[in-house]
């Protein structure tokens, strides 16, 4: 049994905050930090998109350390000693190890790799990232809808973040590492890609990329902050040409698109889910009835805290985006109706912070104040309608996970929100905000 007692965790890091903005800033942290009962760990890992914020800390392994176990007749000099390449493939595996701690993850490398060897698939990992340089460490590994593994090299003094995808991304993969680097030329704060077309990898393909981690986590719920996110969808929106990305066009044809994670079963826990259902058929009715309403664009529609981080210092501003695999072409109103709804939720917190109608109803205020120009009424219909069908998308994801009326351990969710928004009566229902 190895020991890795030559492994430290660098416990610290220090937000350089003013003291008027601390309200703002929420602790950063990954994935392999959350609450690990079987409940909210499904919940909260599996309604993630695939998308690292750092933790607080990382894994390194000093010049003196050893993973070599030792001998108490052998001195300590005599022992023989790992290749370096073995000695990383064992961290990577360790750090993987803690990460399956249910049944999502292992249904999650199940489908990624055809196993959960986790010796053989931090080999993989390791050769994707050999031509960049040699690991020293291993900074961060996260398992959502995907896995994410983050390798600081020797040569160059770097860092290296491999997300690895389902089979349902390849597809568009391309088109996002073109997004991407066309985002990151025209000074969006975004990491730049290290390979111009998704790696093989298992069952799917990974995408390299720089590490980029400026910034802070924060409760985005306050108006400043929610105008910063807003600014921020709209500076994508303006940033790519749509003609540009045919792959990240939508082909799912049915009532939602196919689940993020992968043992949402839509099919199996269709009982109970009839009137989510009926609201997505109401939204998809209502955008064919809206045909041709709207300018078609590319926009990220998964903005909120766990994908962006945050510089409060002065006048809030958005300096990292990550989960650019959330980029769509689509009508504008419709895209950006369906990054409302989630704006504020951050599910690294025991209180994930979903929005109210209200507040959902003031993100689209403010991206219509940022973009200099207030929707048409019927823009509005399709963004209300983007809002409806993504909230029943999540309704739906919720319900798969606590079915039969069962409520989530955080509260009221998505299901709540969506009878919240689509109810007449309500402040932000759809009647009273159509009149």
């Amino acid at each position: 049994m190895v020991k890795w007692a030559g492994i430290h965790r660098v416990a610290t890091q220090v937000l350089s905050t003013p003291q008027r903005h601390k309200s703002w800033v929420t602790e950063v942290r990954g994935g392999d930090e959350r609450n690990r009962t079987v409940n909210p760990l499904l919940a909260k890992q599996v309604l993630c998109q695939l998308s690292y914020v750092p933790r607080q800390g990382s894994i390194v392994l000093t010049p003196s350390d050893s993973v070599v176990p030792q001998s108490a007749t052998t001195p300590k000099s005599t022992q023989p000693q790992l290749p370096s390449s073995d000695l990383y493939a064992m961290e990577i595996e360790h750090e993987l190890a803690q990460q399956l701690a249910g049944a999502h993850q292992e249904s999650l490398l199940q489908e990624l790799f055809g196993g959960t060897d986790t010796k053989a698939i931090a080999a993989d990992i390791l050769q994707l990232v050999a031509v960049h340089g040699d690991p020293v460490g291993v900074r961060l590994v996260r398992l959502s809808s995907g896995v994410v593994v983050a390798l600081n090299l020797r040569v160059p003094l770097a860092t290296v973040v491999v997300k690895v995808h389902r089979a349902p991304m390849v597809d568009r993969l391309a088109g996002v590492i073109r997004a991407q680097r066309l985002l990151a030329l025209a000074g969006l704060p975004v990491a730049t890609p290290l390979a111009d077309v998704p790696m093989p990898i298992g069952t799917g393909a990974a995408t390299l990329e720089t590490w980029r981690a400026d910034g802070a986590t924060v409760d985005v719920r306050p108006a400043p902050l929610r105008r910063a996110l807003a600014r921020c969808t709209y500076d994508i929106v303006t940033a790519l040409d749509p003609d540009q990305f045919p792959e990240l066009v939508p082909t799912w044809r049915g009532l939602y698109p196919p689940p993020h994670a992968p043992h949402f079963d839509f099919v199996g826990t269709s009982k109970g889910a009839e009137w989510i259902d009926d609201h997505a058929t109401d939204a998809l009715a209502r955008r064919r009835t809206l045909e041709g309403i709207g300018r078609r664009v590319v926009a990220h529609t998964d903005v909120r805290p766990e994908n962006v981080l945050l510089d409060v210092a002065e006048s809030p501003t958005v300096s990292t985006i990550y989960d650019l695999d959330s980029l769509c072409v689509d009508t504008e109103p419709w895209l950006v109706g369906a990054t409302a709804r989630a704006f504020s939720t951050n599910w690294s917190l025991a209180d994930p912070m979903i929005p109210t109608s209200v507040q959902i109803r003031d993100f689209l205020h403010d991206y219509q104040q940022v973009r200099g120009a207030v929707f048409s009424p019927d823009e509005t219909a399709l963004a209300d309608a983007g809002v409806v069908h993504a909230l029943a998308y999540s309704a739906r994801c919720e319900h798969a996970l606590f079915p039969d009326g069962a409520q989530a351990p955080w509260g009221p969710g998505w299901r709540a929100l969506l009878r919240e928004f689509t109810h007449p009566g309500s402040e932000a229902g759809l009647a009273n905000v159509r009149g």
